[in-house]
């Protein structure tokens, strides 16, 4: 798991390595289609949610997130003029493959972004897209998430006509990836670890770019540390979520540098004020904050970084509890039954 969250910053170039003319197809029946539908499970649910609201933000797309195993509910509603993303590691969720069946009953054009070449999933689409993120062993999937939310943001941007500008903008964030991956950091992230290896509830925060980056970074905690840990939108905590806090309550929370950073640091302070320990990260320090876990600032680019230090943590946790973090229990790498 370790050598694949690292080869993301290798892996991230091939994932968005496709031209506007791979692109132009999808990118014409995105334009046309009356409501885009992005599925998936688990991790991949994540991803699929990641790139709907890209899709939304960046390129004025009415983009729905469902997963897979709750799709049957919009069955009557689907139409030739839609258009559904299936997002996958694997390619053979069984859960996956059972709504692109209800879609293409129905005319749904059916499009792509699976790891594994071959696959069903890729069978079944109209449009077939590769993370090429190389196989991912740990049953934890590392690398192809941020593979699959890179090729979101490839996406969006190229249907907003600013293919030039986010490749570059990808580029930069490989380049910055490598520069996180060194042993000071992972010094820090051992040292949080160590302080936090007793406790057992552990929240993370995130609003916007970032809300499916905290889920999806609390389900890594779950996955192979075996700790309970809820991902939550922080525009949330006042509707209930608050009464979960009290004293030293592991609070992490996911700050960037966009419109929501003024929220996002009024939420942290609610949690501390109630006696929690803020774990953040973000792109400057702040008073309110306990652990300050410092990232560049790579604007819409954001999610693809902000994950990494959660998945770090959440492997060192891993190995620090005698856990065995590629082959987490109770755990299959694909899915395949329902």
């Amino acid at each position: 798991m370790f050598k694949e969250i690292e080869e993301q910053k290798y892996t991230l170039a091939a994932a968005t390595s496709y031209s506007k003319i791979e692109l132009s197809p999808l990118v014409k029946a995105v334009k046309k289609a009356t409501k885009v539908y992005t599925i998936g499970a688990g991790t991949a649910s994540y991803a699929a949610g990641q790139i709907a609201y890209f899709l939304r933000k960046y390129a004025g797309i009415n983009a729905v997130e469902l997963r897979s195993y709750e799709f049957s509910s919009v069955k009557r509603l689907l139409n030739k003029k839609d258009l559904l993303i299936a997002v996958s590691q694997s390619g053979e969720t069984a859960d996956t493959i059972e709504a692109l069946e209800f879609a293409k009953d129905r005319g749904v054009k059916i499009a792509s972004i699976v790891n594994m070449m071959g696959s069903t999933v890729t069978r079944m689409s109209d449009y077939r897209y590769f993370c090429r993120s190389g196989p991912e062993i740990c049953v934890v999937s590392t690398k192809a998430f941020t593979a699959q939310i890179a090729w979101g943001l490839l996406l969006a941007f190229t249907i907003k006509g600013k293919y030039a500008e986010v490749k570059k903008l990808l580029e930069k964030t490989s380049e910055s990836m490598k520069k996180i991956f060194t042993l000071s950091f992972y010094k820090q992230l051992k040292r949080l670890v160590k302080r936090l290896l007793k406790y057992e509830h552990f929240f993370v925060l995130g609003r916007e770019q970032n809300y499916y980056i905290a889920l999806e970074s609390a389900l890594k905690i779950k996955e192979t540390a075996y700790k309970h840990a809820e991902g939550f939108a922080a525009g949330e905590l006042k509707h209930g979520v608050i009464s979960l806090i009290e004293k030293n309550t592991p609070v992490f929370a996911i700050v960037s540098n966009d419109e929501h950073q003024q929220d996002l640091l009024s939420s942290i302070a609610e949690v501390k004020a109630r006696g929690a320990n803020t774990f953040v990260v973000a792109r400057e320090n702040n008073q309110l904050f306990n652990e300050f876990i410092k990232l560049p600032d790579l604007k819409e680019a954001d999610p693809l970084i902000n994950v990494i230090p959660f998945q770090l943590f959440a492997y060192f946790m891993a190995v620090a509890l005698g856990n065995t973090p590629d082959r987490p229990r109770n755990l299959a790498k694909s899915v395949t039954v329902k």
